[in-house]
């Protein structure tokens, strides 16, 4: 008997084996997804992230097909920033692996958009890196023939980009350059750059500036030539206020942050070249204004916060010494209301309202 029971488990166990065997050679291959890279948007101005132009030229580049046939491969899009999927508007370039341009177009003006590359494969659909973009609303030129975005945020416009002018309105150049001994003494209006050898991946001032604008000291703003383009001025505090109301955030007041600095933000965050924000930066640029860290020349000509902070400048003081100023930080959503010495080189972003012209 005992041997009885011995073959039937000997029998059992190798057609067991047997079958284990045939499952293993018959079995098919297990795909996965497509890897799919976005490319970057071409013609795109970095400082916004805007196009100029109601197209946009996109694509990607499918790497690898996941094992089975790329059958379908393209880009998607939303009018939002929201993530886009194959749901949404879509343009299809073909199948299988390689490269593919794609044109977007008869976009709104001064609208918000997410793209991105997408593939599919008998395993699903894979998506590439968003790319987030915004059509142009219009441009300012200053005296010195620099072209800024602007965009229109309640009944008011705006310039996108912080100022880069080195004249007053009536051509009288802004004084530059200075010592450090200079700069602390100045009680007139000058501009400072800051220092390209403390910023890596800019080899030149003139690519700082292009980048992140001039910082000015309070005295240029205060002048009654003017900094800004004509119709256009420094907001004072009432302005300031006014912003953060249009875009949802609640103003706030020395000590106490107000709130809404993520909408005003810029997404360019590292290691995205620059403009940019350092890593951790909390953004959504909702309106387009596209908030820049320009950092700030101190009261001795020293310079800090490029990348993680940006200062814009009121035209309002605060005492004889001192001036206000509104300060965002890379890593939250508030707006700081500050005062600082009036020596002190931060940002400026000019505005006007839209009924003038």
């Amino acid at each position: 008997m005992r041997y009885l029971i011995l073959s039937t488990l000997l029998a059992w166990g190798a057609a067991l084996l047997f079958v284990a065997g045939c499952g293993d050679a018959t079995a098919p291959t297990v795909g996965e997804l497509p890897t799919v890279i976005t490319a970057d948007i071409t013609d795109i101005k970095l400082h916004t992230g805007v196009i100029k132009l109601e197209k946009a030229v996109v694509g990607g580049e499918v790497t690898d097909d996941g094992g089975s046939a790329v059958t379908e491969r393209g880009i998607v899009w939303r009018l939002s920033w929201a993530n886009p999927t194959v749901d949404d508007n879509k343009i299809t370039e073909g199948g299988g692996t390689g490269s593919f341009t794609s044109v977007m177009a008869e976009l709104e003006s001064g609208k918000p958009y997410n793209v991105r590359a997408y593939a599919t494969n008998d395993r699903g659909t894979a998506y590439g890196e968003n790319r987030r973009f915004r059509t142009s609303q219009g441009t300012v030129t200053d005296i010195d023939g620099n072209e800024s975005e602007i965009v229109k945020i309640g009944d008011r416009w705006w310039m996108a980009e912080n100022l880069r002018v080195t004249r007053y309105r009536n051509g009288d150049a802004i004084p530059t350059n200075l010592t450090a001994g200079e700069w602390e003494e100045a009680d007139y209006g000058a501009y400072a750059i800051y220092p390209h050898e403390q910023i890596f991946g800019l080899s030149s001032n003139a690519e700082v500036a292009d980048a992140y604008g001039k910082l000015y000291n309070w005295f240029t703003v205060d002048d009654p030539r003017g900094v800004c383009p004509e119709g256009w001025r420094v907001p004072g505090e009432g302005d300031w206020h006014q912003l953060v109301s249009d875009v949802g955030g609640v103003p706030g007041s020395f000590g106490f942050p107000g709130t809404g600095g993520h909408v005003l933000k810029s997404w360019r965050t590292e290691p995205a070249s620059h403009p940019r924000w350092a890593q951790g930066n909390v953004a959504r640029n909702d309106f387009g204004w596209s908030a820049l860290p320009g950092g700030r020349a101190l009261w001795d000509g020293r310079f800090s916060g490029i990348g993680t902070h940006a200062n814009w400048l009121s035209a309002t003081e605060r005492d004889e010494k001192h001036s206000w100023s509104r300060f965002l930080w890379h890593g939250d959503g508030f707006i700081n209301v500050n005062y600082s010495f009036k020596q002190l080189g931060n940002s400026i972003r000019c505005f006007r309202a839209a009924d003038e012209s």
